[in-house]
């Protein structure tokens, strides 16, 4: 049993080590790495959180029902507004969701905490099939589900490690060191993706074959 583990472990250390000699595959290698921790530092206390701030299980409760509506509209808006532009878009929704993290570290309103989490999860709907419709588009078919299981199998690992983090971190420094942390990587991310969206030529346009049709390739 323990073979079987660490050979599978080796062969997704090595899937990774020859996707990310491609730019293409190494931004979605970078976006999933850098969500996973946002996500495992966040996504565990976010109710503690809440309950922080003096509000009771009942409104706990409302606030997460609409969060996973919200979350569900932005994903419905992203089917039926799907931008030209999709990585200056990704960009630009990393961007608003640090503000709204910052935004929940220097305030003390708890009503603007509440609003910043629905937009939040409002705006990640949006950003989850934006980057998704993206990645579809933008990857070789017959690579696609090794890489996406893969980038899934990262993105898992680094949500457990940030989550052990985070725990360290409440008891020592308080929720806000964990909002500021997550807004300060979804800088970066932001970042990272708008160099790559300046670049969106190089490393993501189709070549187009011989037919006239686009096909990826590399």
């Amino acid at each position: 049993m323990r073979s079987i583990s660490k050979n599978l472990i080796l062969k997704k250390i090595s899937y990774l080590m020859y996707f990310l000699k491609d730019a293409r595959y190494s931004f979605f290698i970078t976006r999933y790495l850098l969500r996973g921790i946002t996500s495992g530092m966040f996504s565990p206390v976010k109710y503690l959180y809440l309950n922080y701030l003096g509000l009771d299980k009942r409104a706990i409760g409302l606030i997460a029902s609409l969060s996973s509506i919200t979350s569900s509209c932005g994903k419905v808006m992203a089917g039926v507004f799907p931008p030209k532009r999709k990585m200056f878009i990704i960009s630009l929704i990393y961007g608003i969701i640090a503000i709204a993290f910052l935004f929940m570290a220097i305030s003390s309103s708890i009503l603007g905490s509440v609003l910043s989490l629905v937009i939040i999860a409002l705006l990640y709907g949006l950003e989850y099939v934006y980057l998704n419709s993206l990645m579809m588009s933008s990857l070789k078919p017959d690579t696609f589900i090794t890489f996406y299981s893969t980038v899934i199998t990262l993105w898992s690992l680094a949500s457990c490690f940030a989550t052990i983090i985070a725990g360290f971190m409440i008891d020592a420094y308080g929720f806000k060191s964990i909002l500021l942390t997550v807004s300060f990587v979804l800088i970066i991310l932001s970042l990272v993706t708008h160099y790559y969206g300046f670049h969106y030529k190089t490393y993501f346009q189709s070549a187009v074959s011989k037919k006239g049709k686009d096909r990826v390739t590399f």
